[in-house]
C-alpha cells in the first residue's frame, strides 16, 4: 500500500478515535437524562439505564414516565445480575462475583418508595409496579384509570400488571385505554400484539378499521393482517410504510456516510467520468433500484411467514432451511428482479456497466436495510453489520446479476445464471445463519469465511469487466479511503451512545470482516 494512502488511513482513524473519545461525553451531556437511558438499554446496559433513572428520581424529578422506566430497567438489571450470578462457574472459592456496574441496592430503592412524601400517582403506580399494591391501592388506581381523561400511566401499570398475571386480553383493553387518551403508539402496538397472542384476531382487525385505533396502530400489523386476510390491494397501501419507516437522524446519517463511501467506489469502478451523460442517470438509477428492491422483500418476508410458515424456531436444521430459503433466496431474488428493468440499456453498453450497476442494485439495498437494523433498537447487531453489509449485498448482487444479464447471450446463459443465483442464495443464508442464529454460539466468526468467498468473486468479476474496459485510475485508494471512513463513523456514533469501549466491543464481528477483506484482497484490488 502506497505511503500516502497508509497515511490518509492513519489520519481518518486517529480522526475518528479523537472524536469517539470527545463526542461521546458531549453529546451524552447535550442529550435528555432519558434519551441517554434510552442508548444505554437499547445497547443491552439496562443497569447503566436504571441509574440514569434512578439519579433522576434522586434530584427530586419524580414523575409517573420516569418511575415506570426506572421500575422496569432495574428489574431487568435485577434479573441479569441473577443469571450472571447462577451461571458463575462452581468451584469459584470465596472471590466475589462480578454483578453489572451501577446496579441500585434494592434496599436503597425499598427506601425510596416507601417515602410519604412522594406524589400520590406515583405511590400508586410504584406500589403496582412493584407487585405489592394494597387492595385499596388497585381500587384507586382502577378510579384513576376509567376517568375521562384518565390519569396519566394508570392504565399502562394495570395493563403491565394483567400481562405478568397471564390476563392477555384485560392487559389489552388498559393499553388501548392509554394509547386512545395519550397517543402511545408504543401501547397500542403492544395491546395488538396481546389480543393476536390470546387469538383475538377478529378484536385486533375491528380496532385497525377504527379510525381512533387504526391510525396509531403500526403499519406492520395493518400489512400483516391485510396479507392474511388476502385483502392484497390493502396490503400494498400498507406496503411501503412497513417498508421504509421513518428514519432516525444518527442511523440515517451513518446509512448515508456509508452510502457515499462505497457509491465514490462504484463510481469509479464503472469508469463515470468516461461517459458521464450516460452513466450517471444510469448509475442513479440502478442504486435507486436496489432502495426500492427493500419493498418486495418485505412483502416476501410476510408471504413465506403466513403461507409456508417459514420461521426459526432454534433448531439447527429449521433454522438453516430458514437463512436460506428464507432469507436468502427473498433478499436475492428481489434484488435481481429489481437489476432486470436496466438490462435493455446495458445490452448495448459494457460489462463494466453491468458490474457496476448490479453492485449499485446491492449497496441501495444496503442502504435501506442499514436504517431497518438501527431501527430495531440492537445497537451491537446493528454496529457489526454494518461495516460488512454494504460490501457483502454489492458482491452477491453483482455475481447473480451479472450472470443474469449474460442469459440469451450464450446456450449455457440459463444454467450459468442458475448456479450463480442458488450459489448465491446458499451463502446469504449460511453467513446469516452464522452471523444471527442463537445456537452457532461462539461461532459466529465462521461467517466471515463466507464472507470471504462472496468478496473474492465480486473482486474477479471486477478485474475482468476493468480488463475488457481498459485501464482508468486505481480502485485501492477510494476502497481504503472509503472503509476507513465507514468504520470511523460507525465507531463515534456507537461512542456517542454508550462510549468507546462498548462500541468497539460491538463492532468486534465487523471490524473482524474488514482486517479479512483489506488482507485478502488488497493486493488484488491495487491491480486494479
Amino acid at each position: 500500500m502506497p505511503r500516502q494512502l497508509r497515511g490518509w488511513i492513519i489520519l481518518i482513524a486517529l480522526v475518528a478515535i479523537g472524536l469517539g473519545l470527545l463526542t461521546g461525553p458531549v453529546v451524552r451531556r447535550l442529550a435528555s437524562p432519558e434519551q441517554r437511558a434510552q442508548w444505554a438499554s437499547a445497547a443491552g446496559k439496562h443497569a447503566d439505564a436504571a441509574a440514569i433513572y434512578w439519579d433522576e428520581l434522586q434530584r427530586g424529578h419524580v414523575t409517573v414516565p420516569i418511575v415506570v422506566a426506572f421500575l422496569e430497567e432495574h428489574h431487568v438489571a435485577k434479573v441479569i445480575a441473577v443469571h450472571a450470578d447462577f451461571a458463575a462457574p462452581p468451584g469459584a472459592g470465596k472471590a466475589p462475583k462480578e454483578r453489572p456496574p451501577q446496579t441500585i441496592p434494592q434496599a436503597a430503592v425499598d427506601a425510596f418508595f416507601t417515602r410519604p412524601d412522594l406524589p400520590r400517582e406515583v405511590q400508586l403506580v410504584a406500589q403496582l409496579q412493584r407487585g405489592e399494591p394494597k387492595p385499596e391501592v388497585i381500587a384507586e388506581l382502577h378510579e384513576a384509570a376509567s376517568k375521562d381523561p384518565p390519569m396519566p400511566w394508570a392504565n399502562h401499570v394495570l395493563a403491565s400488571e394483567a400481562h405478568a398475571h397471564g390476563r392477555l386480553l384485560d392487559a389489552a383493553v388498559y393499553y388501548e385505554r392509554e394509547a386512545v387518551a395519550f397517543g402511545r403508539r408504543d401501547d397500542l402496538d403492544t395491546a395488538l400484539r396481546l389480543r393476536l397472542s390470546a387469538g383475538d384476531r377478529d378484536g385486533v382487525i375491528q380496532r385497525l378499521d377504527d379510525p381512533r385505533t387504526g391510525s396509531l396502530a403500526p403499519a406492520p400489523l395493518h400489512f400483516e393482517l391485510a396479507m392474511e386476510r388476502r385483502m392484497y390491494g390493502r396490503a400494498l397501501r400498507w406496503l411501503l410504510p412497513f417498508a421504509y419507516p421513518k428514519p432516525k437522524l444518527g442511523p440515517l446519517m451513518l446509512a448515508l456516510v456509508a452510502a457515499a463511501a462505497w457509491g465514490a467506489f462504484c463510481l469509479r469502478l464503472g469508469q463515470v467520468r468516461l461517459e458521464p451523460a450516460r452513466r450517471v442517470p444510469l448509475y442513479a438509477a440502478a442504486f435507486a433500484l436496489g432502495a426500492l428492491s427493500i419493498a418486495p422483500t418485505m412483502f416476501l418476508i410476510v408471504w413465506q411467514e403466513q403461507v409456508l410458515h417459514l420461521k426459526p424456531d432454534g433448531t439447527p436444521l429449521r433454522d438453516a432451511i430458514f437463512y436460506v430459503f428464507g432469507v436468502g433466496f427473498r433478499e436475492e431474488l428481489s434484488k435481481v428482479v429489481c437489476f432486470l428493468p436496466l438490462l435493455p440499456l446495458l445490452r448495448r453498453g459494457k460489462p463494466i456497466e453491468v458490474v457496476t450497476c448490479a453492485a449499485l442494485v446491492g449497496l441501495g439495498f444496503a442502504a435501506v436495510e442499514n436504517l431497518q437494523y438501527f431501527a430495531r433498537d440492537d445497537l451491537g447487531s446493528a454496529l457489526g453489520r454494518f461495516l460488512t453489509a454494504n460490501f457483502l449485498h454489492m458482491s452477491m448482487t453483482a455475481i447473480a446479476a451479472t450472470a443474469a444479464a449474460r442469459i440469451g447471450k450464450s446456450e449455457e446463459g440459463f444454467h450459468d445464471f442458475t448456479v450463480a443465483f442458488l450459489t448465491v442464495v446458499l451463502l446469504h443464508g449460511v453467513y446469516d445463519f452464522f452471523i444471527a442464529s442463537p445456537i452457532v454460539g461462539d461461532m459466529s466468526f465462521l461467517a466471515m469465511v463466507v464472507f470471504v468467498f462472496l468478496a473474492r468473486d465480486f473482486v474477479l468479476a471486477m478485474h475482468d469487466a476493468r480488463l475488457r474496459a481498459g485501464r482508468s485510475k486505481p480502485l485501492l485508494p477510494v476502497f481504503a479511503v472509503g472503509t476507513a471512513c465507514v468504520t470511523g463513523a460507525a465507531f463515534v456514533y456507537g461512542s456517542a451512545l454508550v462510549g468507546p469501549g462498548a462500541a468497539a466491543e460491538m463492532m468486534f464481528l465487523g471490524l473482524l470482516g474488514v482486517a479479512v477483506l483489506a488482507i485478502v484482497f488488497v493486493k488484488q484490488l491495487r491491480a486494479l
